[in-house]
């Protein structure tokens, strides 16, 4: 049951996509480039795989509600509060999913590469809508809050042993413009996270 919520979920998830709306003006500083959100296409596949694949379990349920969320974040994008709650439930539904498999399980096997990938860009994202909601004055809408947030998800991967849950920090801070020498600092840090990870 909870493999095929899995898929249907993540269907709805890629037909909604199109549906996003977010104004140029309110995003944060360290946004990424457009193309950095094309790692949605990639979430969205191994959704579908896992949901094909996977036999039902504890974990699958969670990344079903996560993808669910996901599904309907594009239908309250506009509001800058209900996308905070969307995506904040997505993630942390992605999170425990990360968290609740076998510290030492097969990184590469497809259920936890999904789940681990979606987690990290839902931190992501749930960081971009946050500080979208406090708005363009609030102090937290510095690179500095991005580079604290990135060394919160690079430690998290460390302790959880999960390399996915960091790879998608790496794909931000790759497109964020400018690279400022705050986000340059920062790569050695995931590097040795994402090594360490293993």
């Amino acid at each position: 049951m909870s493999s095929s919520l899995v898929s249907v979920a993540s269907a709805a998830a890629i037909v909604n996509s199109r549906r996003m709306q977010f104004s140029t003006y309110d995003l944060p500083v360290f946004t990424p480039k457009p193309i950095a959100f094309s790692i949605w296409g990639l979430l969205f596949t191994l959704g579908l795989l896992h949901g094909l694949i996977h036999t039902p379990s504890t974990r699958s349920l969670l990344y079903a509600f996560s993808m669910i969320l996901c599904a309907v974040w594009p239908n309250v994008s506009h509001d800058a509060t209900m996308s905070v709650y969307v995506v904040t439930g997505a993630f942390l539904f992605s999170f425990v999913s990360v968290i609740t498999g076998p510290k030492y399980e097969n990184n590469y096997e497809t259920g936890t590469l999904a789940v681990s990938l979606q987690a990290g860009w839902l931190a992501v994202a749930t960081l971009l809508s946050i500080v979208r909601m406090l708005g363009n004055d609030s102090p937290y809408n510095s690179m500095k809050t991005f580079v604290v947030a990135a060394c919160f998800v690079s430690l998290t991967s460390v302790v959880t042993s999960r390399p996915g849950f960091i790879a998608p920090l790496a794909w931000a801070c790759a497109c964020i413009d400018g690279h400022s020498r705050l986000i340059r600092s920062l790569f050695p840090l995931i590097v040795s996270c994402f090594v360490l990870s293993f």
